[in-house]
C-alpha cells in the first residue's frame, strides 16, 4: 500500500499490542551527517534544484546492446535511457508464432529452380547429330513425327498420354484398396501392441514415435506383446533393431518410480550418497529438505537418475505444489493432530506432507502445539537463464544499464499480477492475504526469480489469526559477502471487496521494478550480493517486512541498506518521486538524488525524514537496518488505491521505468 498516515500508524501499534507485542516507538534520531556543507532538514522536504527534464528520453526505443568489458564507458551524451524489448524465452509462444507466420516461403520459386535445372531443348527441335545419348535416338524422334516428317505425330502422342492416365488411375485404385492412401483409412483391429495403456491416477501413455511411424494394414497385424511399454523412445526394447545404445542405457536406468511418472511428479528421495551432487547433476533442487530427506518435483528422466543412487518414493503423480505443506512432528508428540488440518499424502521420519483444502493454510492449533509447518516450494521454472558468462559490473559505466530495462517486461508484470487470483474467467484478480491468489502470486515470484538464475527461498510466518504466509526472497550473488544490499516490495493487495483487489499500482509497480532489477543484475558479476525480497501482509499490519528484518538480524546477515519500492506508477503528481527515511538512512536519499540529477532522469524529488509516513521500510529500520522508501503517492492521495479500480489503465509505465532507472543505478553503484 502507499505509505500511511499517523492515524494508521497508531492503529498498527494497537494491532501489534493486541498480538502480544509492545507498541514500537521510533528510535531517537541522531543529527544528520552534513552533506555539501549544509545540515539536512529534520522531517522536512528537500526538492532537488538541479533536476533536468528528460521526458523524451523515456519514450520507448530500440535500446542498446550491453557494452563488452573491453569497451570504454559511455560518455554522458550516451546515457540516454532507452528501453528495449527483451528477447523472450521459448515459453512466450506468441513471439515464436509471429516469427513462423512471418516467414516468406514461396513454392513457385522452388518449382522454378527445379524446372530450370534440366535445360531441355526447345520443343519440336531434334538434337543435332552426334549429340544424342545413343544410336536409337534418331529412330525414336522419327517415330514421334508425322509421316512427312514436318510435324509431330499427334495420334501417337495422344495414345501415349492416354496410357499414362490409365496407368495413374490403376495405381491410385490399388493404393486405395491397399489402405496406404491418405483418405478414409480403414481402422486396424486394436491389439495389445496398439492399445494405449491406462496408468494409475488416470495418466495415460502414448505409443512411441517408432510405433506411430509403422503403417498398419489388415494384412500386417502387429504381433501382440505381453507387456505394453510406456514413454515412447525411452521405452524401446533393448533388442529392437536401430535402437541407439544411449536409448538402451536410458531404458535400463528407468526404475519403477520413473516408469510410473507420466510427466512431472512429487517424489521423496532418501539415502543419497551425495544429494547435493545428485541434484546438481540432474538440474533439480529440493522443494523441501529435512534430516537428509528430500521432496522434489521431478521429471521421469531426473527420477531415473535418483533411482540409481537413492531410495525414491512417488508421492503425487503431478507437480502441483500450491496446496502442499510439510509438518514436522515434535519429539514428544505423534502425528494424530495433523489429520485435522489436511490430508496426509506422505510420511517419512518426523515429517508429514499434507494437502490442505484452503490456501493459505490455517494452522494455528498445530503451531501452538509446537508443530513446525512449512510451505513446499514450487517446481523449477521450465526456462532458466543461468548466465554462464557474466561480465563484471565494474567493467561498464552503470548508465548503460538503463538500456537493458524493458518496457514490455514491466508492463507485462503489472498486467500478470493484476489478474492473479481471478476466478470464473474474471479479468481482475486479488492477492489479498487470506485468499489463494496470495499464494499463487508467491509461486509466480519464486519461479520468475529462479528463471533469472537467482537462488530463491520462502520465509514462512504466521499471522495473528494463524494463517501461514510466505515472504519470497531471492539473492543475486556477490564476491564479497561482508555487505549485502536489498530491494524490497510488498506483493499482497487489498480493496473494499477483497475478492477483487488487482493492486496494479499498489503494488504491482514496485514488484515490476524489483523483478527487472533482479533480471538485469543477474547478468553481471557483482562485488556484493543483492537480496530481492517480496514481503507479504503489508496491507494488514505491515507484518512480512517485520518478520524478514527480524530473521535477517537473527542470522547476522550484514545488510547495509534496503530500497523499499511502493506504488510508483502514478502520474497524477506529474514526475514527483517521494523519498522517506531517517537520519541514519539519509545517505540513500542523497545517492538517489545524485543519480537522478547526473543522468537527467527528470524526476522532481521530495526528500523527507518523517516517522509518520509508515511503510515496510519503517519496520526494517526498527530492526536496526537502514532503509528508504520510494513512492509517487502517499496514502489517501490516489482515488484508485485499495479499490477494484487500481488497474494498469491508471498506471504510467514510463514513470515506473524512471523509478527503475533511479533504484537500479543506485544499487549498481553500491555493488559494482
Amino acid at each position: 500500500m502507499a505509505p500511511r498516515s499517523p492515524d494508521d500508524r497508531q492503529d498498527d501499534q494497537a494491532s501489534r499490542a493486541g498480538q502480544g507485542e509492545a507498541p514500537r516507538t521510533p528510535r531517537p534520531q541522531g543529527p544528520a551527517e552534513p552533506s555539501g556543507g549544509q545540515e539536512p532538514p529534520d522531517f522536512g522536504a528537500f526538492v532537488s534544484r538541479s533536476v533536468r527534464s528528460s521526458a523524451d528520453r523515456l519514450k520507448e526505443g530500440a535500446g542498446r546492446r550491453r557494452p563488452a568489458p573491453s569497451e570504454p564507458p559511455s560518455s554522458p551524451e550516451q546515457r540516454t535511457p532507452t528501453p528495449i524489448r527483451r528477447e523472450k524465452p521459448s515459453r512466450y509462444w506468441r513471439d515464436s508464432f509471429r516469427e513462423r507466420s512471418g516467414e516468406d516461403v514461396s513454392a513457385s520459386s522452388g518449382a522454378r529452380r527445379f524446372l530450370d535445372g534440366g535445360q531441355a531443348p526447345a520443343s519440336g527441335e531434334p538434337p543435332e547429330e552426334g549429340t544424342g545419348g545413343g544410336g536409337g535416338a534418331g529412330a525414336w524422334w522419327q517415330s514421334l513425327t508425322s509421316a512427312d516428317g514436318e510435324g509431330p505425330n499427334r495420334r501417337l502422342l495422344g495414345l501415349i498420354a492416354l496410357g499414362v492416365i490409365l496407368l495413374l488411375i490403376v495405381i491410385f485404385l490399388l493404393t486405395r484398396l491397399g489402405g496406404g492412401g491418405g483418405g478414409d483409412e480403414t481402422t486396424p483391429t486394436p491389439t495389445a501392441g496398439t492399445v494405449i495403456e491406462q496408468q494409475p491416477g488416470g495418466a495415460r501413455s502414448t505409443p512411441s514415435p517408432q510405433e506411430q511411424q509403422q503403417p498398419t494394414t489388415p494384412q500386417e497385424t502387429p504381433e501382440p506383446t505381453s507387456n505394453v511399454r510406456r514413454g515412447g523412445d525411452n521405452q524401446r526394447r533393448p533388442t529392437e533393431e536401430g535402437t541407439p545404445r544411449s536409448e538402451v542405457d536410458r531404458e535400463i536406468a528407468y526404475g519403477p518410480v520413473a516408469r510410473a511418472c507420466p510427466n512431472s511428479c512429487l517424489v521423496r528421495v532418501e539415502g543419497a550418497k551425495d544429494a547435493t551432487k545428485l541434484f546438481a547433476d540432474t538440474g533439480s533442487r529440493p522443494s523441501f529438505a529435512g534430516d537428509d530427506i528430500y521432496w522434489l518435483v521431478s521429471t521421469p528422466d531426473q527420477i531415473a537418475a535418483y533411482e540409481q543412487d537413492a531410495s525414491v518414493s512417488l508421492v503425487r503423480a503431478d507437480g502441483d505444489t500450491l496446496r502442499i505443506y510439510v509438518v514436522k512432528i515434535p519429539k514428544d508428540r505423534d502425528d494424530a493432530p495433523i489429520a485435522d488440518y489436511g490430508t496426509v499424502i506422505d510420511a517419512a521420519g518426523r515429517f508429514r506432507v499434507i494437502e490442505v483444502e484452503q490456501v493459505p493454510a490455517r494452522v494455528r492449533g498445530l503451531a501452538d502445539a509446537g508443530y513446525a509447518i512449512s510451505k513446499l516450494a514450487p517446481p523449477l521454472p521450465s526456462v532458466r537463464d543461468l548466465h554462464h558468462e557474466q561480465p563484471a559490473l565494474s567493467d561498464i559505466e552503470i548508465g548503460a544499464l538503463m538500456g537493458e530495462v524493458s518496457y514490455d517486461n514491466i508492463a507485462g508484470t503489472i498486467g500478470t499480477l493484476q489478474g492473479i487470483g481471478a476466478g470464473d474467467g474474471a479479468s481482475l484478480g486479488t492477492r489479498y492475504y487470506t485468499l489463494a491468489g496470495n499464494q499463487i502470486a508467491a509461486e509466480y515470484l519464486f519461479q520468475e526469480m529462479e528463471s533469472y538464475g537467482l537462488k530463491v527461498w520462502y520465509e514462512d510466518f504466521l499471522t495473528p489469526e494463524g494463517i501461514l504466509l510466505v515472504n519470497v526472497v531471492g539473492e543475486v550473488p556477490g564476491k564479497d559477502t561482508s555487505a549485502v544490499y536489498g530491494v524490497m516490495a510488498h506483493f499482497d493487495s487489498i480493496s473494499d471487496a477483497p475478492g477483487t483487489a488487482p493492486g496494479a499500482d499498489d503494488n504491482s509497480t514496485g514488484i515490476a521494478v524489483s523483478l527487472e532489477i533482479a533480471r538485469i543484475l543477474a547478468g553481471y558479476t557483482l562485488e556484493h550480493p543483492v537480496r530481492i525480497t517480496f514481503v507479504n501482509a503489508e496491507e494488514v499490519g505491515i507484518l512480512g517486512s517485520n518478520v524478514w528484518a527480524r530473521h535477517a538480524q537473527a542470522q547476522g546477515v550484514p545488510i547495509e541498506g534496503v530500497f523499499n519500492v511502493d506504488s510508483v506508477g502514478s502520474n497524477r503528481q506529474g514526475r514527483l518521486l517521494i523519498f522517506n527515511s531517517d537520519a541514519r538512512s539519509s545517505w540513500m536519499q542523497d545517492l538517489m538524488i545524485r543519480i537522478n540529477d547526473s543522468y537527467g532522469l527528470g524526476n522532481e524529488i521530495m526528500s523527507r525524514q518523517n516517522p509518520a509516513i509508515v511503510a515496510d521500510d519503517n519496520m526494517v529500520r526498527e530492526q536496526g537496518i537502514e532503509a528508504v522508501m520510494i513512492a509517487r503517492e502517499l496514502y489517501g492521495w490516489s482515488p484508485y488505491h485499495h479499490s477494484s479500480g487500481d488497474v494498469i489503465d491508471h498506471v504510467s509505465v514510463d514513470n515506473v521505468m524512471s523509478t527503475t532507472y533511479v533504484v537500479l543505478l543506485s544499487v549498481a553503484s553500491l555493488v559494482r
